[in-house]
């Protein structure tokens, strides 16, 4: 779930909140593993699991992906490691 910290506590942010640019790694099938602008955080996403309006097939995701892989494009997401730096820089 992602956080901002503020003055030593933790705010909840909506599951759809984006800090950065995410690039994609690897894609099987429906699963797609991306990884942080600055490489310190890998996360996987399931596209094939969840309610059936929101499910994307493998057909679709290959089609998608050449929008996310690294040479040639991105796609944003959150990173609680790159959060939790900013938030550090911005109390000093």
């Amino acid at each position: 779930m992602p956080y901002k910290t503020r003055n030593g506590r933790r705010v909840k942010l909506p599951r759809s909140a984006t800090n950065g640019i995410q690039y994609l790694i690897k894609l099987d099938g429906t699963k797609a593993t991306f990884e942080c602008k600055e490489g310190h955080h890998i996360s996987t996403t399931d596209f094939g699991k969840g309610p059936v309006s929101r499910r994307i097939p493998a057909s679709s995701l290959a089609m998608l992906s050449k929008y996310w892989w690294k040479g040639t494009g991105h796609c944003y997401g959150w990173c609680q490691v790159c959060q939790n730096a900013w938030d550090d820089l911005e109390v000093k």
